[in-house]
């Protein structure tokens, strides 16, 4: 029963802040309008980025659906001076004429909770009549925050800085530029101008082509008129105004790049590669790009920006990371990333753009098939790089650690709030529901996928979804006998959509019968008998000729009903579930079965299971020790395999658990005893991709290389440190750059290993400084964290939160994730700064999701009560005036952090059993001592505890060859973006943090008070 309060109060107070207005509120009415046309015109004056404010006129011409005396949009910090609202009429001359309807007020301000501004006449404005509402105003150019319309600046070949105006409206900023209706179902054309001054601002860029004339009135003037856009979302809409200049395709003239003069070099990767993603959308979908009437596509590398990537149509824009590529100095990582971030943002352009999800509540129909394609797409471009295979460790297997909480998400969940719309763009919309399309994918086979989306995208062409459209679309494909009988595409596709969560699938053998049950995975708690699905059964039998390739169906789980396999097996044979890790879900094998897997996977090369059957069985035998299934003794015995196993995907996977298991502990001589075993199964496939031999034409040898030589030299290798700190050290005598997909490895062990700290770390920084290569700037300033000495990682911090430091603002939360994620002892430091500096960061950072972020990544890494003690005070602090919060970020911390302490007792004990470790001497989790092979192996700084979207995507993707900035994601679009870089937890040396942080089950009673009284503060 304390149990049960305890987890009562916890949740209580981790629960979001409630809306200071009610849930509908938030929304416009539906079906009160029909959306015809804006026309917007912007006007820029010279002191544009002096006063930080720019002027607008707007007209909306709509039909009013129903009989009202109000009408209900969009404005967010917009002062009107004209608010006017007309019947449109039709003279003898077929011309309208505008009629003027008296209006309530000469004025009107929006709502600052909602942001809903009411117009409201004094007549009733007839149903199935056309209006015009008209607005002269002024608004503001952000700089507090990367949303809206807002300022960036680049440092110039004159090292002065240069301004530029550029927008993220995704998913609710667009009425921060103008007064609209801000909701995706609301479709309508555009008709801008922009007026500006043009030797400051030479070029402006929107969705569609736009014709420069000068002002005749202002002679030092231009104006710029775009063409009319097709029907089209309001978040959708993009314009920038800079000195850029731009490349073009001379395969498709069409498609363009653009940045900032001295990067010219940089766009040619983007260049040739955008006109082919483009080639091959239009084959996969069978609809012409041109077809949409967009005319054009314009793709711009921002230096400030929010996400990693934005769809904008016909105008996409990108962190300089995202786009930007210099073959001799950028990983190969960094151009898979480039690459997947733009199939990505293309893909968009028929899932999310042409075709939109009507309400943010079903984000997965824009986000999912972005995600899938963005790997799927490339791999039509890209043949040797697996693609496919690289999906499953990526995205599937970080998705199902992700998904395990009780208190996961359904790929449909209602969202009203701006901050539950942000939620909405995390890793279930993307990964999830990337993972969701592939299992249908190959359910109905892809030519029969391909057809019915085709079918999806021109029956909703310009208009707005919801999930129902899909399964309609999709249904006349699929072939007789796929699905169960009985049944239908929607009524199977409604357990994966609306519930939340995954099956866990346990497979029985007992006389020659396999039996199959499910219920749903959880990590704490007992799950609820009715989460059920229907799960599509492909697996391979011992006696199968053609073994691991067939994925579609042999056989359906039933939500009701267990699955007999009968007559399949021997005694000698065996049954593996899911090839190619196909479906959304785990496989817990009864011990027979199991030991038949052990002995297949440790005879001759590997009992021919395929590499990614291999990862999963990795995969899932760790995930299934973290809820009690197996001892971790067994895991270890099944991990005996890996010392043959050269791999990249299934060692990517058995990475993921050791550093899981790394995390979770701050016993050294468990760290210690678990590094050595790690480096022992490590031995063979590290030898197989020798620090000196670079292949870099060979995608996956680069990454399993890069992945190997990485944890290798974390664990402190001796062959492996050596050789990184020798080639950093020749790297600070000569200034020649080291191999460039080994730098973050190079970069950061020797700082690690530094006999001189400070001039060491100053000659990195001095290097991060000065390049003018985005991709360089990142992997330095994921290797600066790698130090250990305090002194120099508080600088470090305290550059973060400092303007014109070198660090940008978009960059400043991936400084904490590095000091934290690089050394164990970083974790204290990170922490000790957050709580001393916490109102400086909340400050700099513009975002409180940001400072919630640092939170909830930090307690996650805490294994140590007085880590947890350390937070406790924090909170129980009287004199500390917490925002609502921060204090709701900090006390989810603290239940996660009680969370991971109680289940990292029962870890410890049988790990010190496995090891023989003497039990009185090692129980102390508190020690403060650090060895080198204690250390975390990762290098992915930007790695978060997820949610899309908050990790910074800054580190090098080398770091973890399979992370694709493209992918945040878990973290929230309010912080760090509301698109496409927001990739939770795909990494080859993952920082993931103990999955209790998932739980909010708390097991001290230490805590309750104090929660007690903060929750009464926070309630009432």
């Amino acid at each position: 029963m304390l149990r049960l309060l305890i987890f009562l109060i916890a949740y209580a107070c981790a629960t979001p802040i409630e809306p200071k207005a009610d849930l509908q509120d938030y929304r416009l009415p539906d079906g009160a309008v029909a959306i015809e046309k804006y026309d917007i015109e912007l006007k820029i004056e010279d002191n544009f980025f002096e006063e930080n404010q720019f002027g607008g006129i707007v007209s909306i011409w709509f039909t009013n659906l129903q009989a009202t005396n109000e009408i209900k949009l969009h404005a967010n910090k917009i002062s009107f001076s004209e608010t006017k609202l007309f019947r449109i009429e039709v003279n003898g001359e077929d011309e309208d004429v505008d009629i003027p309807i008296e209006l309530t007020q000469d004025s009107f301000t929006s709502d600052v909770n909602t942001d809903v501004l009411t117009v409201e006449s004094t007549e009733v404005l007839a149903a199935d009549t056309r209006y015009k509402l008209y607005f002269v105003y002024d608004a503001v150019l952000r700089t507090d925050e990367m949303y809206g319309f807002y300022k960036s600046y680049y440092i110039g070949p004159d090292e002065e800085k240069r301004y530029l105006g550029t927008t993220q409206f995704q998913p609710t900023s667009a009425r921060k530029a103008f007064p609209c209706f801000d909701e995706p179902g609301y479709k309508a054309m555009f008709d801008i101008k922009i007026r500006r001054p043009k030797d400051l601002l030479p070029l402006a860029l929107g969705n569609t082509e736009g014709i420069d004339v000068d002002d005749p009135e202002y002679p030092n003037f231009v104006v710029t008129t775009f063409e009319t856009t097709p029907k089209m979302s309001t978040y959708l809409i993009a314009f920038i105004v800079s000195d850029f200049d731009c490349t073009e395709s001379s395969e498709n003239p069409i498609h363009s790049v653009c940045s900032r003069k001295e990067a010219a070099t940089a766009r040619a990767l983007a260049v040739d590669f955008g006109p082919k993603l483009i080639d091959v959308m239009e084959k996969i979908t069978d609809i012409k790009y041109l077809d949409s009437g967009i005319g054009k596509m314009h793709q711009v590398a921002i230096p400030d920006f929010s996400a990693g990537a934005m769809e904008n149509w016909g105008l996409l824009t990108y962190r300089e990371t995202g786009l930007l590529y210099d073959p001799a100095e950028s990983s190969n990582s960094y151009k898979q990333s480039i690459q997947n971030v733009i199939s990505h943002e293309i893909a968009h352009m028929w899932f999310g753009n042409l075709v939109t999800c009507k309400w943010w509540s079903n984000t997965f129909l824009n986000e999912g098939f972005a995600r899938l394609y963005q790997y799927f797409a490339t791999s039509e471009v890209e043949t040797t790089w697996e693609l496919d295979k690289q999906f499953v460790t990526a995205q599937v297997q970080p998705m199902l650690v992700n998904d395990a909480a009780p208190s996961a998400a359904a790929l449909s969940q209602e969202a009203y709030t701006q901050a539950q719309v942000s939620s909405r763009f995390g890793s279930v919309s993307y990964n999830k529901g990337g993972s969701i399309f592939r299992m249908l994918q190959h359910v109905m086979g892809v030519s029969n996928f391909n057809q019915g989306l085709n079918r999806y995208l021109n029956d909703n062409k310009f208009a707005a979804t919801v999930p129902e459209d899909l399964w309609s679309g999709i249904a006349p494909s699929i072939p007789d006998g796929i699905l169960p009988e009985g049944t239908n595409l929607s009524k199977v596709m409604d357990s994966w959509i609306n519930r939340a969560g995954f099956p866990l699938l346990h497979v029985e053998y007992t006389d020659g019968t396999i039996t199959i049950k499910q219920k749903r995975y959880v990590l704490s708690g007992t799950p609820d008998p009715n989460d059920v699905w229907y799960v599509p059964i492909a697996y391979t039998l011992s006696t199968d000729v053609d073994k691991f390739e067939n994925m579609s169906a042999r056989a359906w789980l039933l939500p009701d009903t267990p699955l007999a396999i009968e007559a399949v097996l021997e005694d000698s044979d065996w049954i593996i579930l899911n090839n190619q890790q196909i479906g959304y879900y785990r496989v817990q094998y009864d011990d027979d079965l199991l030991n038949r897997i052990e002995t297949l996977l440790k005879s001759n090369n590997f009992g021919d299971v395929h590499e990614l059957n291999r990862a999963h069985l990795v995969d899932d035998i760790y995930n299934l020790a973290k809820i009690d299934v197996y001892k971790y003794e067994r895991v270890f015995q099944l991990f005996d395999f890996l010392k043959s196993e050269t791999s990249y995907y299934t060692w990517n996977s058995a990475l993921t658990a050791f550093s899981n298991m790394l995390s979770r502990t701050g016993d050294e001589r468990i760290r210690e005893a678990l590094s050595e075993h790690i480096l022992d199964l490590l031995q063979t496939v590290y030898q197989s991709v020798p620090f000196d031999e670079r292949k870099d034409d060979e995608q996956i040898y680069t990454f399993n290389r890069v992945q190997a030589i990485t944890w290798a030299c974390r664990l402190n290798q001796e062959d492996c440190k050596n050789k990184a700190v020798a080639a950093f050290n020749t790297y600070v005598e000569t200034k020649e750059k080291p191999d460039k997909n080994l730098k973050s490895v190079i970069y950061c062990n020797g700082l690690r290993h530094s006999t001189d700290i400070k001039t060491d770390w100053d000659f990195l920084w001095s290097e991060y400084s000065t390049t003018k290569l985005a991709t360089e700037q990142a992997t330095i300033l994921s290797a600066l964290g790698c130090a250990k000495d305090p002194d120099v990682l508080n600088e470090f911090l305290t550059k973060s939160i400092t303007e014109d430091s070198g660090i940008r603002q978009q960059d400043a939360s991936s400084v904490f994730s590095t000091v934290y994620t690089q050394n164990p002892e970083g974790v204290d430091i990170a922490y000790d700064f957050l709580i001393s500096n916490w109102r400086d960061i909340s400050n700099y950072y513009g975002s409180m999701n940001a400072l919630n972020n640092l939170f909830s990544g930090l307690a996650a890494r805490f294994n140590k009560e007085e880590q947890v003690q350390k937070l406790r005070d924090f909170l129980a602090n009287p004199e500390t005036d917490f925002p609502e919060t921060v204090l709701t970020a900090a006390t989810t911390a603290l239940a996660s952090a009680e969370a991971n302490l109680e289940q990292t007792a029962e870890f410890e004990k049988q790990l010190t059993e496995f090891f023989k470790l003497d039990s009185e001497s090692s129980t102390d989790s508190s020690s403060d001592s650090t060895t080198e092979s204690s250390s975390d192996p990762s290098t992915d700084s930007s790695s978060d505890s997820t949610t899309e979207s908050s990790s910074e995507p800054t580190a090098d993707p080398s770091s973890d060859p399979t992370a694709d900035p493209s992918s945040d994601p878990t973290s929230d679009p309010s912080d760090s973006t509301s698109d496409d870089i927001s990739d939770p937890g795909s990494t080859s040396a993952p920082t993931d943090a103990p999955d209790g942080s998932a739980s909010l089950t708390i097991g001290m009673t230490s805590v309750v008070s104090t929660l007690l009284v903060l929750c009464y503060q926070f309630l009432f």
